[in-house]
């Protein structure tokens, strides 16, 4: 067998974009098929030639009969059904003849904008504006039956302009067939995905022409794509749209995934506006200046495509805010990228560290954070080998090491261990790093730095917020002394009864951290999200040192039931009022873990009937449907609280409509059992007892459960 495969000759493809030339028809290529079988072979039911005697009959032989009259039966209901062929055929040549001559006169004179982009545009307005919310409003509060609803639309405006369409739109189509028709097996899910998430065939074929080559477009998925979807919405509910990128770079010489300067711009844009001043890994001047001059000491293609990767979580359609498969493709693009150059260049530089760090809370959002962990636990081994965390040789400590490759490393120092703090105290493990850098915290002229600096939510030019920025880096390192400090409470409690008096000395460090922090630095109404973001960190931070003391058993200690109850209290409120001002739009990642934490916590009371606490129930669940557009580790999450909600015995009734919807729609039409094949999460949530585990152990252990009850 291997020797004959062996002489077998090679086939090459076919070749792409050429239509086949047409030669004999599949009908005259046939081979001969009886009419009529003689009456021996059909009482067999052999095959048979139709000739007498057939090859069968004279093999056995038997008397080979023909039914005369029934073969001249069927013979002339063959010819009559051949001129109804032929005369189909004939019609359908009078009807493709104008287009294919409408065809080559276009080719030589360009046709205008087509009727069906038009109409396709007209189509968008119509389904944007029959809905209040969305999810395209700043408040990002979208009704699900827009979602269910989707789909027909566009498939009906497509047969209804079908005469009117343009010789653009048709050689669109072509391409788009071709694409599917030579794609392999494992990516015709994608080519559909893509065309699903095009408002017309020329979008659709121009973003799969450029995927093929390699390189994406900003007119598909970046701004200048924004600008054209906002234009057709024309709704006065939307803030006006950046004309620019806030910031611009380049794209190359730093990925291979794009050559749009502009996508490139976009993508840092919206990773700065929303990510990087909730977790400060690298100066962001230092990198920016480094990347538009073409240098390598601040700057790396590992770094920038580990950027662009994670920044694509949180680019969205304004018309299909809810359909994310182009960002989604981007983002694996990119982070597989960035995972090569890890792997083909694994030599510890300062921006190694920074680009693990990003790939590990990326790897996060989606929901594999035991590879993120991966990441995480490479970039401090790094960070031990450059001596990040040792004392500051004498040179160092008097200053003399140039000032800016000395803030590098002091904020990649800090901000490394600013986040190894945050993740141990969510999934409750030890920490990394057991002291903070000897750096000093960077950014002492903060205030200066801040001055006149504003935010706005991008890609919106508006509203306004002052930034802030530098002076919440120095509280959130200055905070992460004490978090650190929190997890290795937590973990001791497990081996040793913890005292009353060890949590007072701890608590008061956090509640002197609250009471220096500038009242500039406090969430309201006129401050950036992370400003937020940093406050819910102080507030889980007082509830987890509290547990230990209060699941100890016993009559529970007032003094520390009180401070609990406060903190869940402001967690609560600080939830309300960020989708009041923010709604979930872009929110930061880390209200993954305050959503889910706060769906738990109010769950009990809920159920006993509180309507604040109903409402802050509601509320985190339908903050973890949008925010799971951008993270689909949310989809685990809402999962292990729809079974939660089951557990504690939920009606329907017992949640507003909106919720309901959005549960009931969640459970129908997104979550799947497959969906467990793609979770790595240590992440962890509550169970029917109340005990904590890994949304994977739970999801597995439920799912399956519900499996064995169906067929059961």
């Amino acid at each position: 067998m291997g020797e004959d495969a062996a002489r077998l000759p090679v086939l090459a493809p076919a070749s792409v974009g050429t239509p086949r030339a047409v030669g004999i028809s599949t009908f005259e290529r046939r081979r001969h098929i009886a009419v009529t079988a003689c009456a021996e072979c059909r009482a067999k039911k052999r095959k048979c030639s139709g000739k007498s005697p057939c090859a069968a009959c004279v093999s056995m032989g038997k008397e080979c009969l023909l039914d005369a009259e029934g073969s001249q039966r069927r013979l002339v209901s063959t010819k009559r059904r051949g001129g109804e062929m032929a005369s189909k055929n004939s019609t359908v040549k009078k009807k493709v003849q104008p287009l294919e001559n409408e065809a080559q006169s276009s080719s030589r004179h360009p046709p205008d904008v087509s009727t069906a982009h038009a109409e396709a545009g007209k189509m968008a307005v119509i389904r944007y504006e029959s809905s209040e919310t969305r999810a395209c409003d700043v408040q990002g509060t979208a009704s699900t039956d827009i979602v269910e609803n989707t789909g027909t639309d566009s498939v009906s405006m497509l047969k209804d302009s079908s005469s009117d369409r343009s010789t653009e739109d048709w050689n669109s189509i072509w391409a788009i067939y071709e694409r599917v028709r030579n794609c392999a097996p494992a990516d015709l899910s994608n080519v559909v995905n893509a065309i699903r998430s095009s408002s017309d065939p020329t979008l659709a074929a121009q973003y799969l022409h450029q995927v093929s080559l390699g390189r994406l477009a900003d007119a598909h998925v970046g701004l200048s794509n924004l600008a054209t979807e906002y234009k057709l919405i024309n709704s006065p509910r939307l803030q006006a749209l950046c004309e620019e990128p806030i910031l611009f770079a380049p794209a190359k010489p730093w990925t291979k995934i794009t050559d749009s300067d502009r996508l490139v711009s976009h993508l840092l844009s919206l990773y700065f506006t929303w990510d990087y001043p909730c977790y400060t890994w690298f100066d962001q001047d230092l990198f920016l200046a480094d990347m538009i001059a073409g240098q390598s000491r601040f700057c790396s293609p590992l770094l920038v495509n580990a950027i662009l990767a994670h920044a694509c979580l949180y680019s969205y359609s304004l018309r299909r805010p809810w359909d994310r498969f182009k960002e989604m493709d981007m983002c694996i693009r990119f982070l597989s990228e960035a995972r090569q150059l890890w792997i083909s260049h694994p030599q510890p530089t300062l921006t190694s560290i920074q680009a693990l760090v990003v790939m590990n809370l990326t790897y996060n959002c989606l929901g594999k954070d035991k590879i993120g962990w991966s990441c995480l636990a490479a970039a401090i081994h790094m960070a031990n080998e450059l001596k990040l965390y040792e004392p500051l040789s004498g040179v160092r400590s008097a200053g003399l090491v140039e000032p800016a490759w000395n803030r590098a490393h002091a904020v990649t120092a800090w901000g490394l261990f600013e986040w190894q703090a945050l993740v141990a105290s969510v999934v409750e493990d030890a920490p990394r790093l057991e002291h903070p850098p000897f750096y000093e915290i960077p950014y002492s002229d903060a205030e200066f730095l801040d001055h006149s600096q504003r935010w706005h939510p991008y890609p919106f030019s508006g509203p306004l917020y002052p930034s802030r920025l530098f002076s919440t880096v120095r509280a959130r390192f200055e905070l992460s002394m004490v978090i650190n400090d929190v997890t290795e409470f937590i973990l001791d409690s497990h081996h040793v009864a913890p005292t009353v008096a060890a949590f007072m000395l701890i608590h008061e460090r956090l509640a002197n951290w609250f009471v220096e922090l500038s009242p500039a630095l406090h969430p309201s109404k006129d401050a950036a999200p992370h400003i937020f973001i940093m406050h819910l960190h102080f507030h889980l931070s007082v509830v987890a040192l509290c547990k230990p003391i209060l699941s100890s058993g016993g009559e529970p200690n007032p003094s520390v039931l009180s401070i609990a109850s406060k903190a869940k209290l402001a967690t609560r409120e600080i939830i309300f009022l960020f989708k009041q001002t923010f709604g979930w739009k872009s929110a930061s990642n880390f209200l993954n873990h305050a959503l889910t934490y706060g769906a738990f916590n109010a769950m009990p009371f809920a159920k006993d009937g509180d309507p604040r606490w109903r409402q802050s129930l509601e509320t985190c669940i339908s903050g973890l449907w949008y925010i799971s557009f951008s993270f689909p580790v949310c989809r685990y999450l809402l999962r292990a609280i729809q079974h939660a909600l089951a557990a504690a015995g939920f009606a329907d009734t017992d949640l507003c409509p909106e919720v309901t919807r959005i549960l009931r729609y969640f459970a129908r039409n997104v979550w799947k059992k497959s969906l467990l094949d793609t979770l790595q999460s240590r992440y962890p949530v509550f169970d029917q007892q109340n005990s904590l585990r890994t949304v994977e152990d739970l999801l597995l252990s439920v799912e399956s459960l519900a499996l064995n009850d169906e067929h059961g």
